[in-house]
């Protein structure tokens, strides 16, 4: 560049302007990894300088090994020296300090960049494609209770014991149980159910379970009802069984997407202030619009609300026609 005489070095600083490929000589030496310790307890703390005696106590190393080190690194372009001190002790002493100098930051990054690219495939590989697949299976597969047991397996904490505090969740999800699944307990029943069964109390231990008599084997045993899976209901059958209470249910997304679909055939018939109407055979259901200056009716879904503003709605199934009519 203009200006800069070549091989020049800031006062009081030497190394700093060595030639980049001088940089990895370190990288070539027998003692390599020793002079990558030195670099990487001075990258620790990029903007500041240690003495010899101190990068020797991070490494618990001999100090005068580590300073002819360091005077080698300088040579190289990696380490700048000073002659800046910070206390009297330092300025009676002599005391020299290094620090990483900006070809040396450069270095130490590429350097700590290749080793881990040149690391074992399970160090770099990112994800687990397949044992996450088998991971997720093994979920799909499991009883609520299973599932639990298999997480807690899973990051490494206990296996939670059925309690007084156990959630009850055969009424908030769509799983069945039948009797027992696997080794696992059956779910938590509610405390005045009397068909319940006892255990140890205060202490959570293990539920009686049916089917298990004296001479049956300890272990894990097969389950003699497997778990069923319920489907949700179509999505017309969830909108019949909603019409008398659709201002409080939350619909399913399919059932909200047939219901928002039939309300905008219906607002497409309408003209102003008058009311809409449809009617849908292949699902069994009616709507009607009423047309309701300054009211609004709210329609909710999982995925999300419909507020219709200016009309009532009014959903309804269609009445079944006589087989025997004409």
């Amino acid at each position: 560049m203009d200006g800069e005489v070549v091989g020049a070095t800031p006062p009081g600083v030497t190394g700093g302007g060595a030639d980049a490929l001088t940089g990895l000589a370190f990288l070539l030496v027998p003692d390599s990894v020793a002079y990558q310790a030195i670099l990487g307890v001075l990258a620790e703390e990029p903007e500041c300088s240690r003495t010899a005696a101190e990068v020797a106590e991070a490494l618990g190393a001999d100090r005068a090994i580590v300073e002819s080190r360091l005077v080698e690194l300088v040579g190289w372009g990696d380490v700048s020296r000073s002659a800046e001190v910070r206390t009297v002790a330092e300025y009676r002493a002599g005391a020299v300090r290094f620090g990483l100098s900006e070809l040396g930051g450069r270095v130490w990054r590429e350097v700590c960049r290749t080793s881990v690219t040149a690391a074992p495939e399970p160090v770099t590989e990112p994800v687990d494609r397949e044992g996450l697949l088998e991971l997720a299976r093994r979920f799909d597969e499991c009883s609520d209770a299973e599932a639990v047991a298999l997480y807690a397996a899973t990051i490494g904490l206990p296996t939670p014991l059925p309690g007084p505090g156990t959630f009850d969740t055969e009424a908030h999800d769509g799983f069945t149980d039948v009797g027992t699944s696997g080794n696992h307990e059956s779910r938590a029943h509610h405390a005045g159910d009397d068909q319940s069964p006892t255990r140890d109390a205060g202490r959570g231990e293990t539920f009686a379970r049916p089917g298990r008599g004296p001479d049956t084997a300890a272990g894990p045993q097969p389950d003699p009802m497997p778990l069923k899976r319920f489907r949700s209901p179509p999505p017309s059958v969830e909108l019949q069984g909603a019409c008398a209470d659709l201002a409080r249910r939350r619909l399913s997304s399919s059932a909200f997407v047939l219901l928002v679909g039939l309300v905008g055939r219906a607002l497409a018939r309408t003209s102003p202030g008058s009311d809409g109407y449809v009617a849908d055979e292949s699902c069994g259901l009616e709507l009607q619009l009423l047309h309701s200056p300054g009211s609004s009716t709210s329609l909710f879904g999982v995925d999300g609300t419909l507020t219709l503003d200016g009309f009532k709605l009014r959903l309804s199934v269609l009445p079944a026609e006589d087989p025997g009519a004409l």
